[in-house]
């Protein structure tokens, strides 16, 4: 019973049996690799090493297409003649060409030219660098496509189109180019590797895009993909068993590869054409659509100039070493469609070991380029080799820590779009933030600037309605489908909002659906918790409780959060809350002041009404009664009438200045012109008294329309302006002019007010009079703001004070 007990589960022992499966599925496709990068590594230096004889021939035939005219065969060999064999070796017995051969040493070549066999002596040379150029742009092609299949894989190693990606570009592509360029130098082993690679090449090929940039269903697609593997799995054989004669002089096999590979490539090219116009919407055509030309421009030079023509007319247009740079397309595109448009998903947790491994391929191809440098662009230090090899030797120990640290943070920011730490992130979010002057604000930047950092696909902020316990989300995600139509509520009542009043932690989606099974829900909380977007919820809590809900999506490649991230949201949680409470301070301040700039206002406005009903008053009722008694007086003192004379006289002089202060306080109080003659007219009754009274020059200007209608505030406002200057200028100027000029335009008035008296210096502040009780510019400039105008100020001493003020209509 104990062992029936001790045994796992059926589930957990398959489960087992397929990560062991997947783990030696994964160890031998990095084996492959390594072996790859050594090969591709040795034939590099391999061929820079490789005597050079100037001749290119055809392995099939062994006919010269081209002899330099600067090589070592100029003037010995000419095109159209036929390699028979090189020092008495026939032609198809020839197993490693030049092996035992060095630069200066004579090689005899047996040629037929016009029907007549030839023998003529080769002495080899060492191969200059232009052609060592030309031998290695392959190996450049291959070495593309090798770290792009190795890198995909790497990323994702689960997903079955990235192991398809890998064996196609990784290893077929990669081995076929390799093989390939080696076979030149007439190793046999080479070029049945390379005719090998070719024949899986087709089918993978086709295989590949079945399944990538889009999957294509076609009818008997497994049975066509059966025929492909199979064919190319005898053609394979056939390769790799036949004898060397039969290898080369069978010109049918060689024929049948290039028309296969032709067939094949041709084939995917339909294939990501069909992909394209099956796309459901313009951006999955977008994002097929670099695909598309990068292999359009890669294969189709390859199969017009070279594949074809050496099928059918027994020599390509153009050296495979030109025609090969066209395949350095597919790792651009392909590689680009993958990083920006996630074609294939990247996982970020196996990024952190692939540094260490691109790190070392790079060290290897610097090495590389310095034993060819030693060779050419550095022969003088040639002798000095060894020395050279450990100084290389000293600086990889030196620098690796540190480029591998900078490699880390290129690796992320190509293939997640960035790289942070919780140093870097706290920074961002906390800049973002510092920038933050309302809720809207917040509303848009906090989420913005956290998708940013930390490479989320979408975010977004509910925050807690003033004085309510409604959560209000009014931004719109462009990711998410909920969001897209229309604001979102959640109710701090009703399941969600209490389940979140007592979380203080970030919680994920799952947890808040798996706590909420069965418990009834509103629409809106289903909506929210139906989003396949969301991937974690953070509460912002403050003095007041819950003042919003911060909800994250999905990281970029489907990236989980880890520990590190729970730190950064934690600060940013309790910075955004410190941020709310202080926008909340901030309004209710706002608020209060706005409630005492109205109140001000309406004193002022209440202060106006009670002038032009004291006004009134004074002068219909108490000036009325003083012209009843003066009339009264003037009857006393007519002639004929009792000899109290003299004291009436007096009296109704009396009364006369009596009514003369009253009508000078009437017109202080209230302008009887602004009431009933405009503004204009105000302003002139109030210059002419003042000439009257003062030993003043003064002059009125009035530009525009003098009978425009100005609101009764308006006027109100720069009468009362003008009273203060005219007041400023008696007490304090010493002046004998003013100058007065009033414009009046369609949109605005403006009142300026210019005199010649002694000036003053203009504080940075006007409030500053007010420490010196001063309170007349202050109190001119408090009339202005609340109508909405500008008032200015320019004065120096001695020059006198000009005071402007323009009002909006």
């Amino acid at each position: 019973m104990d062992s029936i007990i001790n045994q796992p589960p059926r589930l957990w022992n398959r489960r087992l049996r397929r990560a062991e499966a997947q783990q030696l599925r994964l160890t031998i496709a990095y084996l492959l690799a390594l072996v790859l990068l050594v090969v591709l590594t040795g034939t590099g230096l391999y061929l820079v090493s490789w005597p050079d004889d100037g001749v290119l021939w055809s392995p099939a035939d062994g006919q010269i297409s081209y002899v330099d005219p600067q090589g070592p065969s100029a003037g010995v060999l000419q095109p159209g003649d036929v390699i028979l064999g090189w020092d008495d070796v026939p032609f198809h017995q020839v197993i490693a060409l030049y092996s035992d051969k060095a630069p200066g040493d004579l090689v005899t070549v047996h040629i037929a030219r016009d029907g007549q066999v030839r023998t003529v002596a080769v002495m080899l040379a060492a191969p200059s660098l232009f052609t060592v150029m030309n031998r290695l742009s392959p190996l450049v092609v291959a070495f593309a496509f090798w770290a792009m299949g190795v890198a995909v894989l790497a990323f994702n190693p689960t997903d079955n189109t990235a192991h398809l990606f890998y064996y196609v570009f990784g290893q077929a592509a990669c081995g076929s180019l390799v093989f390939g360029a080696l076979s030149t130098t007439g190793l046999l082993w080479a070029s049945r590797l390379s005719y090998t690679l070719l024949w899986c090449l087709g089918p993978l090929l086709v295989h590949l895009h079945l399944y990538f940039p889009r999957r294509i269903r076609l009818p008997r697609q497994q049975g066509l993909l059966a025929v492909l593997y199979g064919v190319a799995l005898t053609a394979s054989l056939h390769g790799l068993t036949g004898s060397v004669t039969w290898l080369r002089s069978i010109h049918w096999f060689q024929v049948a590869t290039y028309v296969s590979v032709s067939m094949s490539c041709l084939l995917a090219i339909a294939l990501l054409v069909g992909s394209y116009r099956r796309a459901a919407s313009p951006e999955d055509r977008q994002k097929i659509r670099l695909v598309v030309l990068g292999a359009v421009v890669a294969l189709l030079p390859l199969i017009s100039l070279v594949l074809l023509p050496s099928a059918l007319l027994n020599g390509p247009f153009v050296p495979f070493s030109v025609a090969s740079l066209f395949l350095l397309a597919i790792p651009g595109a392909y590689g680009y469609g993958i990083i920006r448009y996630r074609l294939i998903r990247l996982e970020q947790r196996i990024s952190r070991r692939i540094s260490r491994f691109v790190l070392v391929t790079l060290l290897a191809l610097i090495y590389l380029m310095l034993e060819v440098g030693l060779d050419y662009g550095l022969a003088p230090l040639a002798q000095y080799r060894p020395v050279v090899r450990v100084l290389f030797a000293f600086v990889v120990v030196v620098t690796y820590m540190p480029l591998r640290d900078r490699l880390q943070k290129r690796i992320d920011w190509a293939f997640y779009g960035g790289w942070y730490s919780y140093p870097t992130a706290v920074q961002t979010i906390s800049s973002a933030l510092d920038q933050v002057t309302d809720r809207p604000d917040l509303i848009e930047v906090l989420p913005r600037s956290l998708s940013t950092t930390l490479r989320l696909e979408c975010s977004c902020l509910l925050l807690r309605d003033q004085g309510e316990d409604t959560y209000l989300h009014k931004a719109t995600c462009p990711y998410c489908r909920l969001h897209r139509e229309g604001d979102v509520r959640l109710q701090a009542t009703t399941a969600v909002g209490h389940y979140l009043q007592r979380q203080r932690e970030p919680v994920t989606g799952s947890q808040i659906r798996e706590k909420l099974t069965g418990s009834p829900l509103t629409p809106a909380e289903q909506q929210l918790l139906a989003c396949a977007q969301d991937r974690l919820w953070v509460p912002l809590w403050g003095r007041d409780g819950l003042l919003g809900i911060l909800i994250l999506g999905r990281k970029v490649c489907d990236d989980v959060f880890n520990a590190e991230d729970y730190q950064i949201l934690t600060v940013v949680a309790r910075q955004a809350s410190d941020t709310l409470q202080n926008l909340s301070l901030l309004i209710e301040l706002q608020q209060r002041a706005a409630d005492v700039e109205r109140l001000h206002q309406q004193l002022i406005l209440a202060r106006e009404e009670e002038r032009k009903r004291l006004a009134r008053e004074l002068h219909d009722e108490i000036m009325q009664a003083l012209v009843s008694l003066n009339y009264g007086l003037s009857k006393v003192s007519s002639p004929g009438s009792s000899s109290q004379n003299g004291p009436a006289d007096k009296l109704q002089q009396q009364v006369h200045h009596i009514m003369g202060d009253l009508r000078r306080i009437c017109r202080e109080l209230r302008p009887p012109a602004l009431d009933s003659l405009g503004l204009v007219a105000a302003l002139r009754s109030l210059l002419r008294d003042l000439e009257a009274e003062q030993a003043l020059q003064v002059d009125l200007t009035v530009l525009g329309d003098e009978k425009a209608e100005v609101p009764e505030e308006l006027g109100v406002c720069l009468v009362r302006v003008l009273q203060e200057a005219l007041s400023n200028v008696q007490r304090h100027a010493r002046a004998t002019q003013v100058n007065v000029e009033v414009e009046i335009g369609p949109l605005n008035i403006r009142l300026s007010v210019r005199d010649n008296g002694c000036g003053f210096i203009v504080p940075a502040k006007l409030s500053q009079f007010m420490d010196c009780g001063h309170f007349g510019l202050v109190g001119m400039r408090e009339r202005v703001d609340l109508i909405g105008g500008r008032l200015t100020l320019d004065s120096s001493a001695g020059c006198g004070t000009c005071l402007e003020v323009h009002v909006p209509l």
